[in-house]
């Protein structure tokens, strides 16, 4: 493999390491989708349920609308659809309502707004509006900026089984905006929240795990159980992971050298 090539992948496997989820602010809730939804009959069954102002089916009929599943893609309508819901009590929905608010998405964009409908949501249980709302905690958007309330959130969610938060959790420590030892980043406890969100399937959690113990950074080395982290992060299409995966493959690492998949990876990173 041509020289250049690998400079350049081990440059972007050197740099992935400062990346931060910054995209992870917030997701839609959305419940399980089958074939329930694949006939007009089921559909129209969901449709009427909502129409009598079920709360569960309007939040499963306003995914649908934000998606564009099996109805035709309504931003508006999703909103709408959420907001009734959500002011009935059902938490999902509640965390959908806020996320719309949060990102101006069928409705006005109103930050102050969306942590409100998340804290509504947070104190029922919910661990995806617990993470949102903890993320606007650490960013001071809507609420006044609190890294201990950020943390406090945040580990709810992630004892509710959110991967995204734990993720969270780990960077905070990594970079040092939380729970400095020494005035040194606890690294320890980064990778420790690493571990739990890539046991959920956070992919930059298993890039970030899969790294450290291919390097021994932290950790003691684990090639084997390093790689094949990386190679689930890399099937999820993290760029990162395949930059790394497509390092192995060139011949600097623990897997036997094939030039072409190292290509085809570096491509489609």
């Amino acid at each position: 493999m041509r020289s250049d090539l690998r400079a350049f992948l081990a440059l972007a496997v050197a740099t992935a390491s400062i990346a931060v989820a910054a995209a992870e602010t917030g997701r839609v809730a959305t419940p399980p989708q089958d074939s329930v939804y694949s006939d007009s009959s089921a559909l129209g069954t969901l449709k009427k349920a909502a129409e009598r102002q079920e709360p569960e089916s309007m939040y499963r009929l306003g995914v649908l609308c934000f998606e564009g599943q099996a109805v035709r893609k309504d931003l508006s309508l999703a909103a709408d659809l959420f907001k009734r819901a959500a002011a009935k009590g059902y938490a999902p929905a509640q965390n959908a309502f806020g996320f719309m608010l949060q990102n101006g998405l069928g409705v006005e964009k109103n930050e102050r707004e969306a942590a409100a409908w998340y804290e509504r949501a947070a104190g029922l249980g919910d661990p995806e509006a617990q993470n949102n709302l903890g993320w606007l905690y650490q960013a001071g958007r809507g609420v006044e900026r609190s890294i201990e309330q950020a943390v406090a959130w945040y580990s709810r969610a992630a004892g509710g089984g959110n991967a995204v938060a734990a993720y969270h959790m780990g960077l905070l420590y990594e970079t040092g905006a939380y729970g400095l030892r020494d005035g040194i980043p606890d690294r320890k406890a980064a990778l420790d929240w690493y571990r739990k969100a890539a046991a959920h399937g956070d992919a930059m959690a298993q890039y970030k795990l899969g790294k450290a113990l291919l390097e021994g950074a932290g950790l003691d080395p684990d090639p084997v159980a390093g790689l094949s982290l990386v190679e689930k992060s890399a099937a999820q299409g993290n760029p990162f992971a395949q930059y790394l995966l497509a390092l192995q493959l060139a011949g600097d690492g623990y897997k036997p050298t094939d030039e072409p998949a190292a290509m085809r990876l570096a491509l489609n990173a």
